[in-house]
């Protein structure tokens, strides 16, 4: 009787569960893992599990012995490969059943899916790799053409006599400024530019940048920096950084007309497991956390869930009450956010946003620690 309540369990599990020897050949899987992976149980008796995995080195962190209860087992992140070719985070427990000799030892592996269903991941990956990589075209495209005007308004700078072209001039000078920091951000948004990265003291950063960041807004909102923990390097792109920052306290400024407080709250944190943000997912590790919370107008559902998909924009005229209402009414070109997510996400970290309509809104940046 408890072998059949044993079977049932493995059988009905909602956890995907496998079986593996000490050589990593897995000798047993629910139907749970199946569906998790896309395979047939066929395919995957006997193949190595480490061929499922986006990294051998997985398997060197999940077969190490813990002198602990199984409450007290962790759960590790491990990237998994999808047989359609999709990669996606998971939570793993493992379980060491040992023997006296140590090829009869198994591990027995709980995985537990951390994203949306496969199937669903696998059609967002595509339509937003279609996305980033007209975004790239456009921004490449683009590029080229500023190129060629800013060239020759340059020239038309140095030959022109008329004192009467030189407001004109300086105009189109202006103007093509704001056209290159627009194309950056696509590159940005594309992952293409290439971050230069450096090791950055986030209290230096941060205090060097906080009158040029509340130059930026004028003085009817205060900037407030907090430390809850002692944070010291980051590894980053310092450029990539400051215009991340400055977008989010643009928008934080843009949330509250009637004057209010952005809070910059900057921690450490520890991730065990992976996890599930609004702007996609980030693997166990240690992170500097930089919050921006404004208490603003707020954003709802329905926009919060896109808000960093590009060309998602929350600004529109004054006396529109519904954030979400029609696209033409719209002020903004939604760049910023997206810029902000392909910022952090090259980065090597994540981004979450939280929002609630008449509360204002809060942004976390999750940066890997050098």
């Amino acid at each position: 009787m408890q072998g059949v309540a044993l079977q049932a369990l493995f059988d009905f599990s909602d956890d995907a569960i496998a079986i593996v020897k000490g050589d990593r050949s897995i000798v047993n899987i629910n139907p749970a893992f199946c569906r998790l992976l896309g395979y047939s149980r066929e395919h995957l008796i006997d193949t190595l599990i480490t061929d499922l995995f986006a990294q051998d080195s997985d398997w060197q962190r999940l077969t190490v012995k813990r002198d602990v209860g199984f409450s007290e087992v962790p759960w590790l992140s491990v990237a998994v490969v999808h047989s359609s070719g999709v990669t996606f985070p998971v939570a793993v427990r493992p379980i060491h059943i040992s023997a006296d000799q140590s090829e009869n030892e198994f591990v027995i592996l709980l995985i537990r899916d951390v994203t949306q269903s496969t199937k669903e991941l696998g059609e967002h990956a595509y339509h937003q790799d279609r996305m980033l990589r007209l975004t790239a075209g456009l921004a490449h495209d683009f590029n080229n053409v500023l190129a060629v005007i800013s060239g020759n308004v340059q020239l038309a700078h140095m030959k022109s006599e008329r004192l009467s072209d030189e407001p004109f001039l300086r105009q189109a000078e202006l103007g093509c400024a704001m056209a290159a920091r627009m194309i950056d951000q696509l590159f940005m948004i594309s992952q293409t530019r290439r971050l230069d990265l450096d090791v950055i003291s986030i209290p230096d950063f941060l205090q060097n940048r906080l009158a040029l960041f509340q130059g930026a807004i004028g003085s009817g909102v205060h900037i407030r920096l907090e430390y809850l923990h002692q944070v010291e390097a980051i590894r980053a792109d310092l450029v990539g950084l400051e215009q991340a920052l400055l977008n989010l306290i643009l928008n934080a400024n843009e949330a509250m007309p009637n004057g209010g407080t952005i809070d910059i709250i900057v921690s450490h944190i520890i991730l065990e497991v992976a996890k599930q943000l609004v702007g996609g997912h980030i693997p166990a590790g240690t992170y500097c956390q930089i919050v921006v919370k404004d208490n603003g107008m707020g954003m709802p559902q329905h926009i919060r869930q896109r808000v960093f998909e590009p060309y998602i924009t929350t600004k529109i005229p004054r006396q529109a009450d519904d954030l979400g209402s029609t696209v033409g009414l719209r002020t903004g070109c939604g760049l910023g956010l997206a810029q902000v997510h392909g910022y952090v996400t090259q980065s090597g970290g994540g981004v979450d946003l939280d929002s609630t309509i008449g509360r204002g809104t809060t942004v976390s940046l999750f940066l890997p620690m050098t």
